[in-house]
């Protein structure tokens, strides 16, 4: 009988221990789900998320053409600045440009936020996180 109880208590515990689920994010970051609720990235190292800019960094600049596509929606990259500093409650010298793409009526910015990558797109003057939904403000 105490044979059992141990192979039993034994096989619950190693029940317990894979009750983690792996999931994949709609960005494609892997995390690994608990059974208590919570959540933490299958790579602990996070190094795909963090920034780390060289004091001397230099944002690249805006082209007389990015000027001219931004101007008729009445934004601009301080705008877009603007807008992520109040979304992510920093100061405005937090938030660094590292790469940027633009079109006419849309635009993708990779940026630095408070030591964090982020990236976020511009449809029309609007300006939303890259995986946010414009209509609904859903994840």
């Amino acid at each position: 009988m105490k044979y059992f109880l141990v192979l039993f208590l034994l096989s619950f515990q190693s029940s317990i221990i894979y009750s983690q689920i792996i999931a994949t994010t709609t960005d494609g970051k892997k995390v690994i789900l608990e059974a208590n609720k919570t959540w933490k990235y299958a790579d602990s190292s996070k190094t795909d998320i963090i920034c780390q800019l060289p004091s001397d960094y230099v944002e690249p600049k805006s082209t007389k053409e990015m000027y001219r596509m931004l101007k008729p929606n009445g934004s601009s990259i301080d705008d877009l600045k603007q807008y992520v500093s109040v979304d992510n409650e920093c100061k405005l010298d937090d938030v660094k440009i590292i790469s940027f793409s633009e079109q006419p009526g849309n635009g993708i910015y990779n940026l630095c936020v408070k030591g964090m990558k982020m990236k976020y797109r511009r449809t029309g003057s609007v300006f939303t996180k890259y995986n946010e939904n414009l209509i609904t403000g859903e994840k």
